[in-house]
């Protein structure tokens, strides 16, 4: 069945704009950036950081404007995963958000603009209420997150420059929602050239895995 919906008058279009996920891993625990709703808003809510693409702008650049241009090009690795349409309240136009991930190290602090309200971290597995759009953004953040465990090392920007391969294990199996075996993980590490030692029990994240023959 279609799900394209027709528009109420002959110059109507739908509003683009981008939701961002932003995820950090501190202190053991995998962490969404969310937005606090306003005071005035009843449905009490919360939503993810987003703004509305203006003439021109590419998502970008939009992006720049919300986080700021240093933090985002430097700070933010940010991957696009999906586009998501929402009706607007009084089911006029709508919207279609393009979803983007960005992971961030613990010790980076991003600054917001341009949004209705407070930001807030606050645990994936005890998230807030969401905007049923928002939360249909985030499940899909997440799941483009877990295949890219098998792709390359994406997931690993979340840690530290040099890490433990304890804390990228930890980091994974929040991230699959199940327990991982320590040997199998190093195992699996190494086979895949995920990373590199950078000293006694340090290494480093490699951005490309080596193809692994178990999958063909």
């Amino acid at each position: 069945m279609s799900t394209v919906r027709p528009m109420k008058t002959p110059d109507s279009k739908p509003t683009l704009a981008v939701h961002a996920l932003i995820l950090r891993y501190d202190r053991g625990q995998l962490e969404g950036l969310f937005i606090d709703p306003a005071e005035e808003t009843a449905s009490g809510l919360w939503t993810l950081p987003s703004a509305v693409l203006q003439g021109g702008e590419g998502p970008l650049q939009t992006l720049e404007g919300v986080f700021g241009s240093e933090i985002t090009k430097c700070a933010i690795q940010f991957a696009e995963f999906g586009s998501f349409w929402s009706a607007n309240e009084d089911e006029h136009d709508g919207c279609i958000s393009l979803g983007f991930l960005g992971l961030i190290k613990p010790d980076c602090v991003p600054q917001l603009s341009h949004q209705t309200g407070d930001s807030a971290w606050h645990s994936l597995s005890c998230r807030p209420g969401l905007k049923s759009n928002c939360g249909e953004i985030v499940d899909a953040g997440l799941e483009h997150l877990r295949q890219r465990i098998n792709v390359d090392t994406y997931p690993l920007a979340l840690l530290p420059t040099k890490f433990r391969t304890k804390q990228a294990r930890q980091l994974y199996s929040q991230i699959l929602g199940q327990s991982i075996a320590p040997r199998p993980f190093k195992a699996w590490l190494r086979r895949r050239q995920a990373v590199t030692r950078t000293g006694p029990g340090r290494f480093k994240r490699n951005h490309a895995l080596k193809h692994d023959w178990w999958l063909d």
